[in-house]
């Protein structure tokens, strides 16, 4: 398998493969109008920078913020670009999602970049970093199906 045009060995296909499936719970809970699974998946030494945030939030910002989610509308395609896995206990993320609805059922035509970083801590991957950004690329392009909650 390769990623990006970067090969992967068997630990690091293993890693994309539990990372992806952390990602398809946390989609899945937004389409259900809930971030349950995106707080079950943050390690408690998580530095986070999403969307409208001037500075990054630690983890209780974190928790708070998806409290606040709300709307069980959201229709995301998420689209993996590139996995890195260094030591065997780090790993990087990187993928483009295309959202057209949000939460609150406003249809959009949204774009946007994130970088997750995951450790294994006991019990599995858990994410310590999320980066957004938006995005005026719409390549679509990747290596394995995109995560698509809605269907």
């Amino acid at each position: 398998a390769q990623v990006a045009g970067r090969p992967l060995d068997a630990e690091a296909a293993r890693a994309l493969d539990e990372i992806w499936a952390l990602e398809a719970s946390i989609y899945a809970g937004r389409a259900r109008g809930t971030m349950q699974p995106y707080v079950e998946a943050a390690s408690r030494n998580m530095l986070s920078f999403p969307f409208g945030v001037a500075n990054p939030v630690d983890y209780a910002g974190f928790v708070e913020s998806a409290r606040r989610f709300s709307g069980d509308k959201e229709r995301n395609r998420v689209f993996l670009k590139g996995f890195y896995l260094t030591g065997g206990d780090t790993a990087v993320i990187f993928y483009r999602a295309h959202r057209t609805v949000r939460p609150d059922g406003t249809p959009v035509d949204e774009y946007w970049d994130t970088t997750h970083i995951y450790a294994r801590e006991p019990g599995g991957w858990k994410l310590v970093s999320s980066i957004n950004r938006a995005s005026d690329n719409k390549d679509l392009s990747s290596p394995r199906p995109p995560i698509e909650p809605r269907g």
